[in-house]
Formats: C-alpha cells, sequence, structure tokens
C-alpha cells in the first residue's frame, strides 16, 4: 500500500533534480529566449540548413536568425533588461549577445525596449545607423527592402551613428 507513495515521490525528486541540472547548463551559456511567439515564427541556428519553428522559451545564441512571418510576432528576452519585437516580415540576426550585445535588423519593424534597470548594452544596426539605447527607452526602427531606415523614439533616448551614406530620419 505504501509502494505506490513511494513511487510519486520519487518521480518529483527526479523532476526536480533534471530541472535543476538543466538550470544550471542554461546559466552558463549566455543566451537569450523567445518569450512571445505565433505560429508563423521561424529560427535559423548558425550553421544550420533549414529554419526551424521558434516557440515560447526557445533559446537563441549568437549567430541565429530570427524571421516574423508576414502574418506573423516575435518577441525576444535578453538578458540584463532588454527585448527587441518584430512582426511582419522582418528579419533580425543575433550578432552578440549582451552584457555587451548587438542585433542587426535586415528588413522589417523592430520594436526595442531597454528596462530602467536593465544592465549592459544592446545595439541595434539596421546597415544604415547604428542605436544605442539608454535606460528607459523605448523606440521602434523600420527599416525597408532597400537599408533605408526609420527611427521613431517612444520615450527615452537613442545615440544615433551612421554606419553608410544611406538616408536616415526619426528620433528625439
Amino acid at each position: 500500500m505504501n509502494t505506490p507513495y513511494l513511487r510519486t515521490t520519487f518521480r518529483i525528486a527526479a523532476v526536480m533534480f533534471v530541472t535543476a541540472a538543466s538550470a544550471a547548463w542554461a546559466s552558463d551559456e549566455v543566451h537569450a529566449r523567445i518569450s512571445y511567439s505565433t505560429d508563423e515564427a521561424l529560427i535559423l541556428g548558425q550553421g544550420e540548413d533549414d529554419w526551424s519553428f521558434a516557440g515560447i522559451n526557445t533559446l537563441v545564441l549568437e549567430g541565429d536568425r530570427v524571421w516574423a512571418d508576414d502574418s506573423g510576432a516575435i518577441e525576444i528576452e535578453f538578458t540584463g533588461g532588454h527585448f527587441v519585437r518584430l512582426a511582419d516580415g522582418s528579419e533580425l540576426e543575433i550578432v552578440e549577445l549582451p552584457p555587451d550585445g548587438m542585433v542587426r535588423g535586415w528588413v522589417g519593424s523592430f520594436y526595442v525596449e531597454r528596462l530602467d534597470s536593465s544592465s549592459g548594452e544592446l545595439v541595434f544596426d539596421s546597415g544604415a545607423a547604428m542605436f544605442e539605447f539608454d535606460e528607459g527607452t523605448v523606440a521602434r526602427c523600420d527599416i525597408l527592402t532597400d537599408g533605408a531606415t526609420t527611427l521613431s523614439v517612444v520615450e527615452g533616448r537613442v545615440l544615433v551613428g551612421a554606419t553608410s551614406g544611406r538616408e536616415m530620419s526619426g528620433g528625439r
């Protein structure tokens, strides 16, 4: 009669051990995660040939590319309090992860948020400009297929540096 109780206790302990081991492994590897995703979100790992579906809690590593289809949306949560959201045919490459991170927007609409309590840096490269976000900043960056870039600062401050002779507009 006590046997089923002991088996249940053992299974719970085993699950707790596996979860603790996974958490320890994940904390050793610098990564970001997909914190929101629609069915139309894809990820391409560095060195991979095929895109995979990017569900919630999918790990995002340096060199990965993330794609939101024409009706898709993705939110990537980076360590240190940085978020990048993309939708409607947007593609983003993770060049380097925070604490001194950089992402590269290839085409589409991107919404970048840096929390007040954030640490480290996340630079956004649009091809035409590099954007560095102060703490407490929310901004939108739109990149057209020809590379033309528009930056709209909703809140906070963004340092903008041109990387080419392409046209830039926007910001506060």
